[in-house]
């Protein structure tokens, strides 16, 4: 099996594996042959990458860390949650709210209070939090496929479906982090949940621009502006005076969900706190270090991964090695220092299924990881320096000394 990135997607190449939407319906089934009509509806599939047949690497397994399914009922049911909590808001005006602190309580309520949810019984978020539980259980006692860095090329859908991304990369996190399972189901609903106070964002257009995520920011010069040869729509980012009206939904999302049954006190603090940054340039509170909570550090980078590999509609994705060149750079800034080698040590900007290219010129796709030794994966080269296809392939462990001076500079078709 080998992966690439469905931009890379061409007539003949045949999946290994089903291909699901976001809703967790198989869209393409395993088996089937591209051809030049599937290949030009994979853009409306919305899936990030594609896991296809190559008779060298038949013995190369590559599966998801959630199943696609279990993905698909979680995206479903946070549409369904999104879209009652926007239908329940819609009275309501972000100054007529009580403003939470820095650990998601409410300063200034009173019974008097106009909550940010107007109806007459709670919303039940329950199932959702069910749901978050049976993702942890995939991770636990053992991973049961492959960590990836993933996101979502359909922008369309990216409210539902890129924040599940979100969750499955910060529970895998957190565990290797040694949080609780409660503290893990918590960690999930905050990411499922952190952006529902774009509910009150007038108008709700601003969420579409850049500025909402702090990092895109501070990648603008990284930014990318090819489109495979098609140009993206120019979008303006947001004002000064827009980034403070977009800069209070994480304090908007922590009171709406003060009136939702299968959200607590952690998973608001941890909404509130998901943009604050190491450095303390973060919002909506300016904390630092420590002062940040650690579910709010592990959030808060895993939705800058998770979205920079994501189409926006002002720019097309990063490639996850590269978004991992930008965690990595921002370490000590922006995220957690701990966290980041953390990261590093669990989530591989090379995965296996991967093909890579080495610094000699060789080419050749990832058959172990090595998860733990950062960056030294063991390839099956199967292209010499030239770009000549050997009959024989061989295999180079890069974590042995005796490959030391050999690296991996860059993904092929991912």
């Amino acid at each position: 099996m080998r992966r690439i990135l469905v931009k890379y997607a061409k007539p003949g190449m045949v999946l290994a594996r089903d291909l699901h939407d976001g809703s967790g319906h198989v869209a393409i089934g395993k088996g089937t042959q591209l051809t030049d009509r599937w290949v030009q509806a994979l853009a409306y599939v919305g899936a990030s990458e594609l896991v296809i047949l190559d008779e060298r690497f038949q013995d190369v397994s590559v599966s998801p860390m959630i199943p696609p399914e279990l993905e698909g009922m979680v995206s479903e049911a946070l549409r369904d949650a999104l879209a009652r909590i926007t239908a329940t808001v819609s009275g309501s005006t972000a100054e007529a709210c009580p403003v939470p602190d820095r650990d998601g309580l409410s300063r200034g309520a009173s019974p008097n209070t106009q909550p940010a949810v107007a109806t007459d019984e709670a919303l039940d978020l329950v199932r959702l939090r069910q749901l978050v539980y049976q993702m942890v259980q995939q991770l636990s006692p053992e991973l049961k496929g492959d960590p990836t860095i993933t996101g979502w090329h359909s922008w369309r859908d990216a409210a539902h479906i890129l924040p599940m991304k979100i969750a499955s990369l910060s529970l895998l996190l957190g565990k290797e982090a040694e949080m609780s399972e409660s503290e893990l189901v918590d960690l999930g609903m905050a990411a499922l949940l952190q952006n529902a106070g774009y509910a009150m964002i007038e108008p709700p257009e601003l969420a579409e621009r850049p500025g909402a995520l702090w990092e895109e920011m501070a990648f603008v010069n990284a930014w990318r502006t090819d489109n495979g040869g098609l140009p993206m729509a120019k979008v303006e980012p947001l004002t000064e005076s827009e980034l403070q009206i977009v800069w209070k939904h994480p304090l908007h999302g922590a009171e709406i969900l003060r009136q939702c049954n299968g959200v607590n006190d952690n998973v608001r603090s941890t909404i509130v706190q998901h943009h604050e940054r190491w450095n303390g340039s973060g919002y909506p509170y300016g904390l630092k270090g420590t002062e940040i909570s650690l579910a709010a550090r592990i959030l808060g980078m895993c939705d800058a991964l998770c979205s920079t590999v994501s189409k926006k509609p002002y720019r097309q994705p990063f490639q996850p090695y590269e978004a991992t060149e930008l965690v990595v750079a921002c370490s000590r800034v922006l995220y957690d220092p701990d966290l980041v080698q953390l990261f590093l040590e669990n989530i591989p900007a090379f995965p296996t299924g991967v093909m890579v290219k080495l610094n000699a010129g060789e080419v050749g796709i990832v058959v172990d990881a090595n998860l733990g030794l950062v960056g030294r994966p063991k390839v099956r080269v199967c292209y010499d320096k030239d770009g000549n296809q050997l009959a024989t392939p061989y295999e180079v462990d890069l974590a042995e000394d005796e490959h030391a001076n050999k690296l991996v500079t860059s993904a092929v078709e991912y």
